[in-house]
């Protein structure tokens, strides 16, 4: 409360907006700010590799039908398939021995069979 009575605004800005810029001092003189941020012909060519290879791989897990990459994402996927098997099959196992215990041998043979 203010002391005439009026109340306090909750949006004050408490720095200006200037308080937050860089410094243009630092363009002239050269230093960290600015040079950390100029990026030299060899580092662009870098930069631009990266992200033809970043591309490039996105194009490759996508695995469109009829393109190059179709057969590699089926491997993967099988692979991943496998993977998946294999990390349930302890789970199963034990499913279908209690499946046994409780006198469902249909049951667990079908569970089996389904794995």
């Amino acid at each position: 409360m203010r002391a005439g009575g009026g109340e306090v605004p909750d949006n004050v800005e408490v720095m200006s907006g200037t308080a937050s810029m860089a410094s243009q001092f630092t363009t002239f003189t050269g230093t960290a700010t600015n040079a950390s941020m100029a990026m030299t012909g060899s580092a662009a060519r870098r930069a631009s590799k990266a992200r033809m290879r970043r591309k490039e791989e996105k194009r490759c897990i996508r695995g469109r039908r009829d393109s190059i990459y179709e057969e590699a994402y089926l491997v993967d996927s099988v692979a991943k398939l496998i993977d998946r098997v294999r990390a349930l099959q302890p789970s199963v196992r034990s499913l279908c021995l209690a499946l046994i215990q409780v006198d469902r041998p249909r049951a667990a043979q079908q569970v089996h069979s389904a794995l």
